[in-house]
């Protein structure tokens, strides 16, 4: 500042002006910098666009590729929009674009990764040419989740959703005929139960096993080469194929002792509890309103009555297992009933309400045969009914692997 005191005395005032710039320039504005990007991939632009404007509003990945999506075709961004919106008005699950452009391209064979590539024109022309299937197969999708009583908080990860879509859009499937697909006709409760069952078997079992937890996008290139390869087995949805594909690797959908033991100690407010009884009851008509409820009512464990039964007291290890919550509020004392049957049962006493049914229930509450019913002899009901459980766990997959047999199909990535 001494030098330019010293350059505007007199009339040299341009000089002066010109190196007061020149200090701004350098001791006060921030500095710009720059680097020069030869790339010329759009995932690589996109990406530096984000990081760039991280302190203006902001976007995601998934809105620069919906701009690339429009760009190739128009009404692109109102027909996903619509159909996130439906879903989640109709079904009450909390979906966004991102999981419908991801099934888009799930559904019309592309590369999965969410890639700027993946939604060049040549791609955005084919869901465009099938988006009311793929609409309809979304819709149907959901639809049918619903019915197995999954609701929004039980369906933990939404990208398990996507093989589901991705089978009733292919299969049966005819573009000379005209056939669209199963999608149409997957929920119509007169037919394809045996489709229905096995997805639903399946779909608990990725919920419980957590099998999106991690790298999804590998496993959903892998599961639909599983699929595609298999969509015209007269079994219907591949289950004992998809089993035996992941057996020994981390996606493994078997149940060794630990997980299982682990599974029957899940509370009834837990929202995984639903699945593991679906699981434990497949014969449940997925048509009705189902109730996850205690076969013990749970209000014969509160303190106050647990001082009644005579039989506890002087034995305080006995006291300690009625009033461990573990134990009457876990799955071992837990089951699916209808909505009038779990009207009718309240909370009467387990053997009041089902022996004048002569133990007859809409669905098989799975007590050991033999087992007493009398609320004293609770701790070997519920021992003995965990234990049956978990051989119909541990069985319910070992039964998909012998029909699998030896063929274990290759789910490398590359698709």
């Amino acid at each position: 500042m001494e030098y330019l005191d010293r350059a505007g005395h007199g009339n040299n005032q341009f000089a002066r002006k010109a190196l007061l710039r020149l200090y701004f320039a350098i001791r006060r504005e921030a500095a710009l910098n720059y680097f020069v990007e030869e790339s010329q991939d759009i995932g690589r632009v996109l990406d530096i666009f984000i990081r760039t404007n991280e302190g203006g509003t902001p976007l995601r990945f998934s809105d620069l590729l919906m701009s690339i999506m429009s760009a190739n075709w128009e009404d692109a961004r109102a027909r996903v929009d619509d159909l996130v919106n439906l879903v989640r008005i109709e079904f009450g699950f909390s979906i966004d674009r991102d999981l419908v452009m991801k099934a888009t391209v799930m559904i019309t064979q592309a590369d999965v990764h969410f890639q700027a590539r993946n939604f060049d024109a040549g791609n955005v022309a084919k869901i465009k040419d099938s988006w009311d299937d793929i609409r309809d197969a979304v819709v149907a999708t959901f639809r049918l989740i619903a019915s197995f009583g999954l609701n929004d908080a039980a369906l933990r990860s939404k990208n398990a959703i996507l093989p589901v879509a991705y089978y009733p859009f292919h299969k049966g499937r005819d573009t000379s005929t005209g056939a669209r697909g199963r999608f149409g006709v997957i929920n119509k409760p007169t037919a394809h139960h045996e489709d229905r069952t096995r997805i639903r078997i399946w779909l608990m079992m990725s919920l419980l096993r957590g099998v999106f937890g991690r790298s999804a996008d590998s496993l959903l290139i892998s599961l639909r080469r599983v699929i595609r390869d298999n969509i015209n087995d007269p079994g219907g949805f591949p289950l004992d194929q998809i089993v035996a594909a992941y057996l020994g690797s981390p996606r493994d959908l078997t149940f060794d002792d630990a997980f299982v033991d682990r599974l029957l100690t899940t509370q009834k407010d837990d929202p995984s509890c639903y699945s593991i009884l679906a699981l434990l009851q497949p014969e449940v008509d997925i048509q009705q309103s189902l109730h996850a409820d205690h076969l013990h009512p749970a209000a014969d464990f509160r303190a106050d009555r647990l001082e009644k039964r005579d039989f506890l007291h002087g034995a305080p290890e006995l006291w300690a297992f009625y009033e461990d919550r573990s134990n009457w509020n876990g799955v071992g004392n837990l089951w699916l009933l209808t909505e009038s049957e779990n009207t009718s049962k309240q909370d009467l006493p387990l053997e009041a309400w089902l022996e004048p049914r002569m133990g007859k229930t809409t669905l098989d509450p799975l007590i050991p045969p033999g087992a007493s019913l009398d609320f004293a002899d609770f701790k070997d009901f519920v021992e003995e009914r965990r234990a049956l459980l978990k051989s119909k766990l541990q069985a319910l997959v070992g039964a998909t692997l012998v029909a699998a047999g030896a063929a274990v199909p290759d789910v490398g990535e590359d698709d």
